[in-house]
């Protein structure tokens, strides 16, 4: 790609407030520890009460959105021209997708969620009890199934309508917004919006380091001997910061796609590599038995509130888990948006409900269900529920990688596994915060290579400040600090979708067959 061919403009009146909420929040993160520990505690568990539920109903809304839109005529609008093919082909597109959309979190989830299921069980299930075991192989593909692909997918559609559709020389999300405001607000209101894109983004990018840089460093730890301290962590992120500096630096097409292609590849080996020296049977019974409970309970787990008990099983998952994937959401939507030229909405959407889905319920049926089988099959005392009591979640997911045969490998390829998807994700990130903050793009929508490594080096310096807050429950409350402008953002988008496609088939642009 010749990145010389547009002439894109510095947004600074976007670049300027973005960079001084990254100041303001890294400096309490690293001098107040316990203070902003407590505070992002504290905010999770009021915003899961008060807006949980609205999420369930969120996520209903996103996939019968946008199945309706693709079975509909206007399945048929394409991103681009007429006759024009698909920019990347289908495994390439789906492969960039998918890293993006899971980021580092997958691998981690894929272990640490059967094993809190098991704990604590939804449906007022005994801990450890069959039926526990039973909802564990079932909320994992619940959790990484349509619902929450679908908020990736319906965020890219109005940004690829806008961009390739309508031709606007923006590819962000308030250029999408832009029919939904009269002229005298338009400007500062979609200011507003880009600013608040690229806060929710550095704040997601935040809590996803806080899951993924502990868990390779316990890895590492204990395929080494060395000791899994905060300066590991730090090597960590600077190995992944390496990594992600030169994808950003050598582009799209050569760096965030082979990039991709080569973590499927790596996931694909370790996948058959558990498959083939694991309990096959199992494994293979387990996903079968979960995704038939699955579909069997979809909509009773879709919208369970669990409003008579004192029980926070949906409130502490499945709705943190909406807000988790909402966060990422207008990120992973420009992205896609910005690879499916050449695609129709009939395509994107189906492609990428299918295939997103079907990838993260390859990797947790075959990791997922690996933990449930050493968690059944352990002696009392050692199991990774008892190390993840004694000693926490990132040992207790050692614990587990420990037991695979030629474990040293399989950990130190756990660790490049969970690196390289990271990478993968921040690299996206800083392109999608360089598009936010760009004007005066072209078709090829390329920042400048200058201005991406720039928010390449802003990614990796912030997270370093959550690393010294960490747990689970603060983690969850930084995504819902990002989840609240996303939401909106999200929401706002969707709407002016259909405002502009029913403006454009009145005024005859849209012409569909």
């Amino acid at each position: 790609m010749n990145e010389q061919a547009n002439n894109p403009k510095l947004s600074m009146a976007t670049i300027l407030p973005t960079l001084i909420f990254a100041a303001l929040s890294l400096i309490p993160l690293v001098l107040y520890e316990k203070e902003s520990a407590a505070a992002l505690d504290g905010f999770f568990n009021w915003f899961k009460t008060t807006f949980g539920s609205m999420y369930l109903l969120l996520g209903l809304a996103s996939l019968g959105i946008c199945l309706a839109l693709a079975f509909s005529k206007y399945g048929k609008i394409k991103f681009g021209e007429p006759d024009e093919k698909p920019q990347f082909s289908t495994p390439t597109w789906v492969a960039m997708l998918f890293c993006t959309g899971v980021a580092g979190g997958v691998l981690y989830w894929s272990i640490a969620e059967p094993l809190y299921y098991l704990a604590y069980p939804p449906f007022y299930a005994a801990p450890l009890s069959t039926e526990a075991f039973t909802w564990a192989g079932c909320y994992t593909f619940f959790h990484w199934g349509p619902l929450p692909w679908s908020f990736y997918i319906i965020c890219s559609l109005p940004l690829g309508y806008v961009f390739f559709v309508r031709k606007k020389n923006l590819l962000r999300v308030s250029a999408s917004c832009d029919d939904l405001f009269g002229d005298r607000v338009r400007r500062p209101v979609g200011v507003t919006l880009d600013i608040l894109f690229a806060i929710g983004l550095l704040a997601s990018n935040i809590s996803i380091a806080g899951f993924t840089v502990p868990m390779v460093a316990e890895a590492f730890s204990t395929a080494t001997g060395l000791q899994a301290d905060y300066s590991m962590q730090l090597g960590v992120l600077a190995v992944i910061a390496a990594i992600y500096f030169t994808s950003t630096f050598m582009g799209l097409e050569k760096g965030i796609a082979r990039l991709s292609n080569f973590n499927v590849g790596v996931a694909i080996a370790m996948l058959c590599f558990v498959i083939v020296t694991g309990p096959t049977s199992f494994l293979l019974d387990n996903f079968v038995n979960g995704v038939g409970n699955f579909m069997q309970n979809f909509f009773r787990m879709s919208t369970w509130t669990d409003p008579y008990t004192a029980g926070t099983f949906p409130q502490d998952w499945t709705m943190f888990y909406w807000a988790y994937w909402i966060t990422y959401a207008p990120l992973t939507g420009l992205f896609v948006a910005r690879i499916s030229r050449g695609r129709t909405i009939k395509q994107i959407v189906i492609h990428g409900l299918c295939f997103g889905m079907l990838g993260a319920w390859v990797i947790h049926g075959v990791f997922g269900g690996y933990t449930l089988f050493t968690q059944l099959t352990a002696a009392a005392g050692s199991s990774p529920i008892d190390v993840m009591k004694t000693a926490g979640i990132f040992p207790a997911i050692a614990s587990v990688l420990t037991t695979l045969p030629m474990k040293i490998v399989m950990l130190l390829s756990f660790c490049v596994f969970s690196v390289i998807f990271f990478a993968t994700s921040l690299d996206s990130s800083a392109y999608a915060i360089a598009l936010a903050c760009t004007d005066n793009l072209d078709e090829k929508a390329t920042p400048s290579c200058a201005h991406r490594m720039f928010w390449a080096v802003i990614l990796a310096v912030i997270p370093a400040g959550l690393l010294k807050v960490g747990g689970l429950s603060a983690l969850k409350g930084c995504v819902n600090v990002a989840a609240i402008p996303m939401t909106i953002i999200s929401v706002l988008m969707v709407v002016a979708l259909f405002k502009v496609i029913g403006q454009d088939k009145k005024s005859g642009r849209l012409k569909l067959d």
